[in-house]
């Protein structure tokens, strides 16, 4: 079975800010989110929380990716609603996976690659005639402490 050391998410808590523009649209809609990954010896678990513009309208995800016999991973995906199962491919960069909805009404394809500051999140969707692309930049979120007793969190931002 394959490793996920080329696995981009490592465990840990993350955060993420991009946009997503929807078919029709000449302007992007801010998104956000916040997650948690973990390894297990048999896969990945990442679950978290999409927020929306200013925070009104939130969206709860959970992603679970196990390796399989024939040297992918198989992916299962939950996001406001919809299940999804699917593929992907994270023996090497950039991470890719295709998923879809069980009725076979709703297709997504998304790729997660290396940045200087973090990981990139690209990616589309498509069911009947709706039609989005989004984009994000994904960090890790560091907590340190500054004192005994204070804990600041942070996107690993060093300061001078």
């Amino acid at each position: 079975m394959p490793s996920l050391s080329k696995h981009l998410l490592t465990p840990g808590a993350w955060i993420g800010r991009g946009s997503y523009l929807d078919k029709g649209q000449s302007l992007g809609t801010t998104i956000e989110c916040s997650f948690d990954v973990t390894s297990e010896q048999v896969g990945t678990h990442i679950k978290g929380e999409l927020t929306l513009r200013d925070g009104a309208e939130r969206h709860a995800f959970a992603v679970w990716i196990t390796p399989n016999d024939t040297g992918t991973y198989d992916v299962a995906a939950q996001f406001a609603g919809a299940n999804l199962e699917g593929t992907a491919k994270m023996e090497s960069y950039p991470n890719l996976a295709m998923l879809w909805g069980a009725r076979g009404d709703l297709q997504v394809s998304c790729a997660m690659f290396d940045l200087r500051n973090g990981r990139g999140f690209r990616g589309f969707s498509r069911t009947g005639k709706s039609q989005l692309t989004w984009e994000m930049v994904l960090r890790e979120e560091r907590v340190t402490t500054t004192a005994t007793n204070v804990v600041a969190l942070g996107t690993g931002k060093k300061r001078k």
